[in-house]
């Protein structure tokens, strides 16, 4: 346990904190019950509190006024840190970091869909190959997509011979006939001046996702610099994130290559090599720039929305990553 006075100010003088098991906030009658921890002047104390199910939260209350302990709670689903009972949040959920968390994690394409597909027959696990429905129009290069039982597959389409579809990627999960299926596309170098295009990542029934941030990458066979986008003149409209959960959330929206620097955390021009191209890489971390991570339940979406002709870049593309909620 590492009491917070410390980490602000340095070893300070003696507490008692009185650690309670409740889901709900914990009344005072129930702190004289809790578990009692004390920590000798000048020590710092290691302790840890093992949840016996995800039903488990423990509260911190110091006895001493002014005094605020972080205590770590291990649990089935990762270790999370709690504190002072008072520093709740304003729906009353208690405020908690992730330490070190095993769920699934979360990297995918943001995609525009073309149109859904339906699986003719129930594909096999580690399959490299799978049989779509008649007139499912998947083309070489299409983005597969499938989603069923909290599991997302994306896959590039390989070779397509009648209703067989080759991918890049082998399945990671037996999909059935009841997946639900789509053809789509990651490619946002695409003319959306008279309308615009919408790309979106969105997460299976049954599933919520926590995501973390959104990288993107862009080439092109001229240099950029500043004043561009990518290695094109600036752009008129934008290119937008949003979050779309039944009211629409804005999140950035860059024209040229400077905003997208000053809206990530990370940037960086790529040199042509000698038969190469120019390059243009960038990450927006969510957590890090803002604290907290993006919630996307069933049925939210994570757009981007391009509302500019991009066709004269060589390629643009995103992504995004975090980690499915346990």
């Amino acid at each position: 346990m590492v009491w917070k006075s410390e980490l602000d100010n340095g070893i300070v003088g003696k507490a008692d904190v009185v650690v309670v098991n409740s889901y709900t906030v914990p009344s005072d009658d129930s702190l004289p019950y809790g578990r009692k921890i004390y920590k000798p002047n000048g020590m710092l104390e290691g302790h840890e509190l093992v949840a016996d199910s995800y039903l488990d939260r423990y509260w911190a209350k110091c006895r001493n006024a002014g005094d605020q302990a972080v205590i770590i709670v291990s649990s089935p689903y990762g270790k999370t840190v709690a504190i002072h009972q008072k520093h709740i949040e304003p729906d009353g959920a208690l405020r908690v970091q992730t330490q070190d968390n095993t769920s699934d994690f979360v990297d995918l394409k943001i995609c525009k869909k073309i149109a859904d597909i339906t699986i003719f027959s129930n594909a096999m696990l580690g399959a490299s190959s799978i049989t779509f429905g008649i007139g499912h129009g998947v083309v070489v290069g299409n983005i597969i997509c499938l989603r069923e039982s909290q599991r997302f597959y994306q896959g590039v389409a390989l070779t397509v011979v009648g209703d067989v579809v080759t991918l890049d990627s082998p399945l990671d999960y037996a999909y059935t006939i009841a997946a639900e299926g789509f053809r789509s596309s990651d490619a946002m170098n695409v003319d959306g001046s008279v309308t615009p295009v919408i790309f979106s990542v969105s997460p299976p029934f049954g599933t919520s996702w926590d995501i973390y941030g959104i990288a993107g990458a862009m080439t092109d066979d001229v240099a950029m610099d500043d004043a561009k986008f990518g290695g094109i003149t600036a752009l008129i409209k934008g290119v937008v994130i949003r979050k779309k959960n039944g009211i629409y959330k804005n999140i950035m929206n860059a024209k040229t290559n400077l905003e997208l620097c000053l809206r990530s955390d990370t940037f960086d021009y790529s040199t042509k090599a000698p038969a190469g191209v120019y390059g243009l890489s960038y990450e927006k971390k969510l957590t890090d720039r803002s604290g907290v991570a993006m919630r996307l339940d069933y049925g939210d979406e994570l757009q981007v929305i391009i509302q500019d002709n991009l066709a004269g870049l060589s390629s643009f593309g995103k992504i995004v990553f975090g980690h499915v909620v346990s």
